[in-house]
């Protein structure tokens, strides 16, 4: 994986990690939030915090497996 496609977020709740060599920019994830919380594209994520329950449905609903979120707690 290239590391300059390769995003990395931590929030308070989570911890998203967004591999942009498998994401095919679908949006599969972002539909999915109900909160309207993630922004990804290629090489790209962005979880707003105040809004992110980590309730994983953006991971879940990614079909290439490019988002991954791992709860804390």
């Amino acid at each position: 994986m290239a590391e300059d496609t390769f995003s990395r977020v931590e929030t308070s709740r989570a911890v998203f990690e967004h591999d942009g060599e498998k994401c095919q920019g679908c949006g599969a994830c972002m539909e999915a939030c109900p909160n309207d919380a993630i922004l990804v594209s290629v090489g790209y994520l962005e979880v707003d915090e105040s809004s992110c329950v980590a309730c994983g449905k953006c991971a879940q609903a990614c079909p290439t497996g490019a988002l991954r979120m791992t709860p804390k707690g």
